[in-house]
């Protein structure tokens, strides 16, 4: 079977939201475009997002701006934030809301008032400010239908496995067409990295399944630096049980409304020892790390979690309008909670028994203002990016970076594409080795199946690098992890087709879990305090004077390099 190659000016890899908005604006000013995706086009983690999108119009409480946008986002990533990205992104979140209500997208208003927006207040912001058109499949329908107007093309059901470099210049990338089994070649002037999050090495996750640390891995073997990758983001409100749904996301900070509590087992309402100031309206990671702490230390219920009891609200004005804007737009959660706890805890009789789950990784590749990696023509946009959100990510943030820096990223790539001309020769010898290694899996007979490894890894990463973690921990599940990195030459697969084997493709994916892995674990054994989504229960406490700063990894020399650099406070200090 011969190879397939195609040429393009920029290359996007990952079909979501990112890759999306970044594709359309590249292509508005000229370039020759190519979204590649392992999901159908417009999915991804953009699909199955809550759908808020912060940006302070200040529409429903007076006083909201960017700056306090700003200071809140800069509080809640406890001061490790790249400022200079976070203002990019609260200074252009209302321009950008705008701009996406002409594309097709169109934000909830207040009733009555259509020149004004609904908003609502998530845990750790200040204001009422995070907008809605309703579920992030609004977002990935409106920005498939203007890829489509704008005949760009796209590749679904492609699993990109490397990208190419010459002379340290990414100029491609190569890869599997899921359906045929055809090892494609890219050449590219540039390439955006729209990849998504690594949820898939945890047990329980929000994320969709194609989420595997592919972006990181790539970049990472590439040159480019990694940053803040021990910053894993845990929404608090997940299921306990069934065992089939544990994990399964339904609310977040916020849902307990103004007289909703968190309690434990025992009825003590927890929030007044681990946030006594905001309560209920703390951060994902605050609200995470007690539900975890006190499970842990045997005072949580028979299922393992804490109980969010919303039935103080039925009895104030104020409460019952919340529980009314829960049943309006918040209704999705409302039906799963339905569907497995009943219909008494669905219209707020009963508590829910609820427990973390992992949600999203603020850490990623490193970039600048315009999204550029440290590797010349390299791109990298969305979640697959780090820096901006510090140590914990607000609610709605990740909606309004996407579409920021998504336009940002096209427009700059746009611009170096044109600029460069013809394509860059590319290296054969490189094609022929990743080519080798690619189907060697197939050929295979005896050795590991993906599934093992994977197993294994999600079971480690849960247990030893998850809400809660310490230096023991950390070192044993990194001992496993580089165990498994021994095994990834062992992979092979039952199925030997090349066509719609999920099995090798999993097997593909693997390499890059294992990867990402031992980032976020590596970084996480050195950062000897507690801050944001990084808990540590040898080092409870933040620690300013020493650890005000970032972890930033790279590959130097064949091994993973680990610096710690001291944050920029450019615009807030603590």
């Amino acid at each position: 079977m011969s190879d397939r190659v195609v040429e393009t000016d920029i290359l996007v890899i990952g079909g979501g939201g990112a890759g999306c908005i970044a594709a359309l604006e590249a292509a508005r000013r000229g370039a020759d475009v190519l979204i590649v995706s392992k999901d159908l086009l417009g999915h991804g983690n953009t699909m199955i997002a809550g759908g808020g999108f912060s940006a302070p119009f200040g529409h429903m409480e007076q006083g909201d701006d960017l700056n306090t946008h700003f200071k809140d986002t800069i509080e809640s990533g406890e001061f490790i934030n790249n400022q200079e990205l976070a203002w990019i992104l609260v200074r252009e979140a209302k321009r950008t809301a705008l701009q996406l209500e002409r594309e097709g997208l169109i934000f909830k208003r207040i009733p009555g008032k259509g020149d004004k927006y609904y908003a609502y207040k998530l845990g750790g912001h200040g204001y009422a400010r995070v907008l809605k058109p309703g579920l992030g499949i609004e977002y990935g329908m409106v920005m498939k239908e203007a890829i489509l107007k704008l005949g760009i093309e796209h590749m679904d059901e492609v699993m990109v496995t490397e990208l190419l470099e010459t002379d340290g210049t990414v100029v491609g990338a190569m890869g599997v067409d899921i359906e045929k089994g055809v090892f494609l070649i890219f050449r590219a002037n540039c390439v955006i990295l729209a990849t998504g999050g690594l949820g898939e090495i945890f047990a329980h996750t929000t994320n969709v399944k194609f989420s595997t640390g592919d972006g990181y891995s790539m970049a990472y073997r590439a040159g480019a630096e990694l940053v803040d990758m021990e910053m894993i983001q845990f929404i608090p409100l997940g299921l306990t049980h069934p065992p089939a749904l544990l994990g399964r996301h339904v609310g977040e900070p916020g849902y307990a409304g103004p007289h909703g509590k968190l309690l434990n087992a025992k009825g003590e309402r927890i929030m007044e020892k681990y946030d006594p100031i905001r309560m209920e309206y703390t951060t994902r990671a605050i609200m995470s790390r007690a539900i975890a702490i006190e499970v842990k230390e045997g005072r949580g219920t028979e299922h393992g979690g804490c109980l969010l009891d919303l039935t103080e609200n039925k009895k104030y004005s104020d409460g019952q309008r919340h529980l009314e804007e829960m049943r309006r737009h918040q209704w999705h959660g409302l039906e799963i909670i339905r569907s497995v706890y009943g219909e008494r805890a669905a219209e707020f009789d009963e508590p829910w028994d609820v427990y973390p789950t992992q949600h999203y990784t603020m850490g990623g590749v490193k970039i600048n203002e315009w999204g550029e990696t440290k590797v010349p023509s390299l791109y990298a946009v969305g979640e697959a990016s780090g820096g901006i959100h510090g140590a914990n990510r607000l609610g709605g943030n990740s909606l309004c970076e996407v579409f920021v820096f998504g336009r940002r990223v096209g427009r700059r790539a746009a611009k170096r594409a044109k600029s460069m001309g013809r394509l860059l020769a590319v290296d054969m010898e490189k094609v022929e080795g990743e080519r080798e290694r690619v189907y060697n899996i197939l050929d295979r007979e005896e050795g590991v199946h993906p599934s093992e490894i994977r197993g294994e890894l999600r079971k480690t990463i849960w247990d030893y690098v998850g809400v809660l973690r310490n230096g023991e921990g950390l070192g044993y599940a990194l001992n496993r992890i580089l165990e498994l990195q021994d095994k990834l030459s062992l992979l092979q697969t039952t199925s030997k087709s090349t066509r719609y084997n999920m099995e090798w493709i999993e097997a593909l994916e693997t390499y890059n879990m294992v990867n990402a892995a031992e980032m976020v674990t590596r970084a996480a054994l050195i950062r000897t305090e507690t801050r944001g989504g990084h808990c540590r229960e040898d080092y409870q406490q933040m620690d300013n004077k020493n650890w005000l700063k970032n972890i930033v990894i790279n590959l130097e020399d064949g091994r993973m390099n680990v610096d710690v650099r001291s944050t920029l406070l450019t615009r807030l200090r603590p």
